[in-house]
């Protein structure tokens, strides 16, 4: 996997988590 999808993709990982972590709160 390139450098670049693996940050992109940890990067949609890290909002999916802030966004799940405002709904729950």
């Amino acid at each position: 996997m390139a450098p670049a999808v693996e940050s992109s993709a940890r990067r949609v990982a890290a909002s999916w988590g802030v966004a799940v972590a405002a709904l729950v709160v």
